[in-house]
């Protein structure tokens, strides 16, 4: 009697088992189509042949993965991305034969095929303008953290984080050798260069200064404390002008190399990120309070005469009557003809740039992931995107000479990319 009523209940699980198996065959779980993508960003003006990244998200209903594919309003559609999580961005890149204005899309597909409605629309203008040809023609992978670089006649000085200063010949941009070094005691972060010495700015703190009289044998002869990290130098006559992070700007007197000293000092209010000096003014990127400019025709008593602070100002670059500040989210012109009250003339959206280097009619930028971007400012109201290269590594600092670009590249060290208008070459 017990074993049949043991049967019996093993039966009856197994006949709800079986039912609630025939629910679901009979009722599936709906799947839901992906929402709308959305284009986050990417270039509204644009010249021919030069690629143009664009970024893009889609969300799903169900938390699928989806895949992302573009329609660049020229006829071509993308191929789908890889999967990637709900909500990632993705970027993908394409360039425009014909000028003209095109419309770009965006369409989301999730892991069981089901296909979204196409996103609202995306303009971009191509003119019959003449882009930028980009191309890495050497490289030298330092053993540390390229952080920054300057170039002077046929040697490119980086700041190479861990591994201090190093040396680099650079008279064949094809080969570039490496031919003495400084290991300085802490992690070099910035440097600068100027009759025969380079100026090493490191953190956690303090200014090094390093004899580079012979390349092969460079020697330090100075040192000035500071009370935190420096990001950024910049010299002017004999005074060293410092970007010292949570201590603003600081002036160290280098007349003498071998004794440098502390002879002013102004505290911004936020991150001194990076500094340019132009004409007894000092500009301070100066992180979430923006850009600050310091009267230091004094330099034992600089003074704020004005600042800019709605954005993130992560580096600056000064000419003429204009201050170009690498942002968190592309590159800001701010019109300084007048100190005590700069503003804005446009905001350039785009990447998060991280250096900035302004050589005649171009504005060139060290974007992080996206590597050099070369922007047109001819008309500051109105700047264009006519040249882009990425190159390995993450883009912290540049530096252009003549017709070469010279990036510090992180931990994929000096990589060094020729430029040229497209149709010379």
């Amino acid at each position: 009697m017990k074993n049949r009523f043991l049967k019996t209940k093993v039966l009856t699980y197994i006949l709800i088992f079986l039912l609630i198996i025939l629910k679901f065959k009979c009722h599936p779980t709906k799947n839901h189509m992906p929402d709308k993508p959305f284009i986050l960003n990417g270039q509204h003006t644009g010249v021919l042949k030069v690629t143009y990244g664009f970024r893009c998200f889609a969300t799903d209903p169900d938390s699928d993965s989806v895949a992302i594919r573009f329609d660049w309003g020229d006829g071509n559609i993308s191929d789908w991305s890889p999967y990637v999580p709900s909500g990632q961005v993705v970027m993908m890149n394409h360039s425009w034969q014909n000028a003209d204005t095109y419309y770009i899309k965006a369409q989301a597909k999730d892991r069981k095929g089901a296909i979204s409605e196409w996103s609202s629309e995306y303009e971009i203008i191509i003119l019959n303008v003449s882009g930028i040809k980009c191309q890495e023609v050497g490289y030298y992978d330092t053993p540390g953290v390229a952080e920054d670089v300057v170039v002077i006649s046929n040697y490119a000085y980086v700041a190479d984080g861990l591994s201090g200063l190093r040396i680099i010949d650079i008279t064949n941009p094809q080969n570039p050798l490496e031919v003495g070094y400084y290991d300085t005691p802490g992690y070099a972060f910035s440097v600068a260069v100027a009759n025969n010495y380079a100026y090493i700015g490191e953190g956690p703190s303090g200014l090094r200064i390093i004899d580079i009289a012979n390349p092969q044998n460079p020697l330090e002869v100075g040192y000035c404390e500071t009370p935190d990290t420096v990001y950024s130098i910049a010299l002017e006559n004999n005074y060293a002008y410092v970007a010292n992070d949570d201590s603003g700007l600081r002036i160290i007197d280098i007349t003498n190399p071998q004794n440098p000293l502390e002879v002013g000092y102004y505290d911004t209010p936020g991150y001194a990120f990076s500094v340019a000096v132009a004409n007894n003014y000092a500009y301070v990127a100066d992180g979430l309070s923006g850009l600050r400019i310091i009267d230091i025709t004094n330099p034992q008593n600089p003074s704020e005469i004005g600042y800019y602070d709605e954005l993130w100002a992560e580096d600056v670059a000064v000419a003429s009557n204009y201050a170009y500040v690498g942002t968190w989210n592309g590159l800001s012109i701010i019109d300084i003809s007048n100190p005590q009250n700069p503003s804005q003339v446009t905001w350039f959206q785009n990447y998060s740039y991280y250096g900035v280097a302004v050589t005649n009619n171009y504005a060139y930028i060290a974007a992080g992931d996206y590597g050099l971007r070369i922007i047109d400012i001819s008309n500051p109201q109105n700047p264009l995107e006519v040249g882009n290269y990425i190159a390995p590594g993450f883009s912290k600092d540049i530096i252009v000479l003549n017709n070469y670009a010279y990036l510090a590249n992180g931990e994929c060290g000096l990589r060094i990319i020729e430029f040229y208008e497209m149709g010379i070459k």
